[in-house]
């Protein structure tokens, strides 16, 4: 009537996926929720079985060393636990909930990859009688080749959440496919946003190294969510800073990135301002950073030597707008975007801030921001 799958995975949010199936006709027990970080429906079998993440913590705690999953995957254990009509006491609380809704057995098994730390499965029935000695010993007979299979799975699984989280999405996927050789690069059209904390040397001077960390991941976490919920593919974190890039998907048609690319970057505006609420009512120093926007070509892949690989963009383009940002401070501004990139946006009101030569680069840049306080 019901089955689940443990997994231990490597992810920055999540310690454990839990995959749930029970007959769609059956009536399914709780799940602890404490350390639930998401949930969906496997796509391939949709409605029957849920994808359950569970975040880091989740195995210190009261509610994983209550279960089964335990002794499980602490000590290998085999745990099978019978239930009887009319039961009222219960070794473990999940098997309160799955008696509730007719369930008559309740076996776990671990689960050994070929190294780290066990995982489990559980199994539950609502036969009279509970599992037979013949369904037993299929149980255990088929968990080497289960193990396995889940290996492969999860060690997939692991390798794309790795690239996605140190790469980003898209070059993380590339990299999965096979663009993995020095030089292998395409050219792109895109916005490019390059952003820069202020004063972060002053700032950081008065900080221990653990405080550090905690204020960059702060705001780094900040904007970052604005960022790519708006479609920004964040390609590098160079100490305070932030690459990102919102790519041109329709040949021709700029605007859209450009539209994107601006939404993004005053939706950061707004969600350090709240950070900052945050902050001064801890009595910490607010932040502050310089966000540069430009539109252009750059060489989008991988650049390194043969056993030192990174995945990125370079370009002039791509120093433009790295030096656009760097204008910011100078110009008491948070928000500043080429003349190529305003050009994409006639129907945003901006105002002109003057025309510079921007270091290292020839020529002068004329430079806009956003009307109506919104830069």
């Amino acid at each position: 009537m019901r089955s689940s799958v443990q997994i231990r995975t490597l992810h920055p949010e999540v310690t454990v996926v839990l995959y749930l199936w029970h007959r769609p006709e059956t009536q399914d027990a709780g799940i602890a929720t404490k350390f639930r970080v998401a949930e969906r429906a496997d796509p391939h079998v949709a409605d029957q079985v849920r994808e359950v993440s569970f975040g880091h913590g989740a195995f210190e705690s009261d509610v994983f060393k209550e279960s089964p999953f335990y002794p499980v995957c602490t000590n290998g254990e085999h745990i099978r636990c019978v239930l009887e009509r009319g039961q009222e006491s219960f070794e473990y609380p999940i098997l309160k909930d799955v008696h509730a809704v007719g369930a008559t057995d309740y076996v776990a098994l671990p689960i050994r990859f070929s190294h780290g730390p066990l995982s489990a499965a559980s199994f539950v029935t609502d036969g009279d009688g509970g599992f037979t000695d013949d369904d037993m010993e299929l149980l255990t007979a088929i968990m080497p080749a289960v193990s396995m299979c889940l290996e492969t799975h999860s060690a997939r699984q692991s390798t794309r959440t790795l690239l996605r989280t140190y790469l980003g999405v898209d070059p993380g996927e590339r990299v999965l496919a096979g663009q993995v050789e020095p030089g292998d690069v395409r050219r792109i059209e895109a916005a490019i946003l390059f952003s820069d904390l202020r004063g972060f040397t002053t700032l950081s001077s008065g900080m221990d190294a653990a405080e550090l960390i905690v204020t960059l991941n702060e705001y780094f976490a900040t904007v970052a969510e604005a960022l790519e919920e708006s479609g920004g593919e964040i390609l590098k974190f160079i100490g305070d800073a932030m690459l990102v890039v919102f790519a041109i998907d329709d040949p021709g048609n700029a605007s859209a990135a450009c539209s994107r690319a601006l939404q993004a970057a005053i939706a950061a505006n707004k969600r350090l301002d709240q950070l900052n609420g945050k902050r001064r009512q801890r009595g910490d120093v607010p932040l502050n950073h310089g966000l540069g926007l430009h539109l252009g070509a750059a060489e989008y892949g991988n650049i390194g030597s043969s056993q030192r690989l990174d995945f990125t963009v370079i370009g002039r383009d791509v120093n433009v707008a790295s030096r656009i940002e760097g204008m910011c401070g100078k110009l008491g501004k948070r928000l500043l975007a080429s003349s190529r990139f305003a050009a994409q946006l006639p129907d945003q009101e901006w105002s002109p801030v003057g025309e510079y030569e921007l270091k290292g680069l020839d020529g002068v840049e004329q430079l806009f921001s956003p009307a109506n306080g919104e830069s």
